[in-house]
């Protein structure tokens, strides 16, 4: 029997590594500039038209090593700048053609989102915007990967219309893939993002957790909270948890760091929407004839949502100290499947009736 072997694409056939001394260099000239795209352009030719599907991955690596010298050495702020534009120009052509390669949209997502991980620009933003609006889950994970990987960044600097795009597109692509099996990786993948600038709030534009994030975020979770209402559980519910964590902060709830407080009618709509949550998770998790799998990621998400509570509701050091909430969160937290539906369904009930109490009142 004789097998057909696919022949490798030789390395010499890729161009080399960028050259140590440019990687390393600031205040790139016009003839860097174009030495750098010369080399990126050689990568995206083969990505787009490969003589063999394997060299796509090799592509991918060769864009993925370039932010690191031969030493292993980050590449120059000045370098990297450039070099994720000139990935970014040749790359979004591939991106945005609709009969694009499968396999060269993927690749250039895990490549853009190593790029930006050690670049630190928001420069591959159109790049990531482009993947997420792909009709396919798994081009759409890959830009959310990339998208990840630039959210902190984006929130840590002034937010120009390439950014405001990035983040808008985080929102649609999410709501137009909430189907597994891929549905859960890409709201897991986006919420853990959005999270990030909160661990760093204090460094850079701290005005654009307020102004940017918690919007961006409140549009995220009432359409998601619409997924809840529906006849199918939605993928991943606990993860809509994580993005209580921004509302609840301290800084963010009363101001500090230099964010601005949040708005007395924003307070409402969030403890709102974390009551309506509550009683929707615990719906799903009380469901007759529901099975483990089906039911834990509901507790899961209840159990982080009264953790996060009890940290709030503290009446020694908690931002809004109030003892039924405290009282109600603290159950909350210890639910578990052996307590059964009706303990659930009365210590989610419990808490999202004093989260409304509070919401009429000028939190």
């Amino acid at each position: 029997m004789v097998f057909a072997v696919c022949s490798v694409a030789p390395a010499a056939d890729l161009p080399p590594a960028i050259p140590n001394a440019l990687k390393q260099a600031t205040n790139l000239t016009l003839a860097q500039h174009q030495q750098i795209d010369a080399a990126v352009a050689g990568i995206a030719k083969t990505l787009a038209d490969p003589p063999d599907p394997t060299v796509q991955s090799v592509d991918r690596k060769w864009l993925a090593d370039q932010v690191l010298d031969a030493a292993g050495a980050a590449a120059s702020a000045d370098f990297l700048h450039a070099y994720a534009k000139s990935v970014n120009d040749h790359l979004l052509p591939i991106a945005s053609a609709p009969s694009a390669n499968f396999r060269a949209k993927l690749e250039a997502g895990l490549a853009a989102a190593k790029i930006t991980h050690s670049a630190g620009s928001a420069d591959l933003a159109p790049l990531a915007t482009a993947l997420l609006r792909d009709p396919s889950p798994a081009i759409a994970l890959a830009g959310m990967k990339a998208a990840a990987e630039l959210i902190p960044v984006v929130i840590s600097h002034p937010i120009g219309a390439p950014e405001t795009q990035l983040l808008n597109q985080v929102v649609a692509t999410i709501g137009a893939n909430p189907a597994p099996p891929l549905g859960g990786p890409i709201v897991d993948t986006a919420y853990h993002a959005l999270f990030q600038p909160i661990l760093a709030k204090n460094a850079g534009n701290a005005r654009n957790i307020a102004n940017v994030l918690v919007p961006l975020l409140l549009t995220l979770e009432h359409q998601r909270l619409a997924l809840f209402k529906g006849t199918t559980p939605p993928e991943s519910p606990q993860s809509d948890s994580t993005g209580l964590f921004i509302f609840f902060d301290r800084d963010v709830w009363l101001g500090g760091g230099g964010i601005p407080q949040m708005s007395s009618s924003t307070r409402k709509e969030v403890l709102n929407l974390t009551a309506d949550l509550i009683e929707l998770s615990a719906k799903w998790a009380k469901t007759p004839g529901a099975t483990k799998a089906d039911f834990s990621p509901f507790l899961d998400g209840l159990k982080t949502d009264g953790s996060e509570l009890k940290i709030f509701a503290n009446p020694n050091n908690g931002v809004l100290q109030d003892p039924d909430l405290i009282a109600a969160a603290l159950k909350l937290a210890a639910v578990y499947p052996q307590v059964g539906p009706s303990s659930i369904g009365t210590s989610a009930d419990d808490t999202a009736a004093v989260l409304q109490r509070l919401a009429t009142s000028n939190p």
